[in-house]
């Protein structure tokens, strides 16, 4: 099984997979003694940092996979040591161009990159 599924589509293998854990708070406060009040409202929102050198047919699969505003994701979730599947949303795309064959469009390597965030 891959590590990450995007809409039923197997993702290449990631060289970066990074698994931020943040929580929502709303209006967290300070009181006089500097002490803190914190307004948490959901703990634990996993969010997906993920990177790959990527070949043009790589590229396509990936890209093509991150139009959506709405994605469901299964991807390995190392607080469960197992797969989870999810609703997120994706953020933070980058595509740059890492070689370039003039010759051979097929033989150019991208550095592509996102954030998946649960909704």
């Amino acid at each position: 099984m891959a590590l990450l599924t995007i809409d039923g589509i197997e993702m290449p293998q990631p060289s970066q997979y990074s698994f931020p854990m943040s929580d929502v708070t709303g209006d967290d406060s300070y009181n006089e003694d500097g002490t803190l009040f914190r307004d948490r409202i959901r703990q634990g929102v996993c969010s997906i940092d993920v990177a790959w050198t990527a070949n043009a047919q790589q590229a396509a699969t990936l890209l093509s996979a991150i139009i959506p505003d709405t994605v469901e994701v299964t991807y390995f979730d190392p607080r469960v040591n197992g797969y989870r599947t999810a609703q997120m949303c994706v953020s933070d795309r980058s595509c740059e161009l890492a070689l370039f064959d003039g010759d051979d469009s097929d033989a150019n390597l991208w550095s592509i990159s996102f954030s998946l965030t649960q909704y």
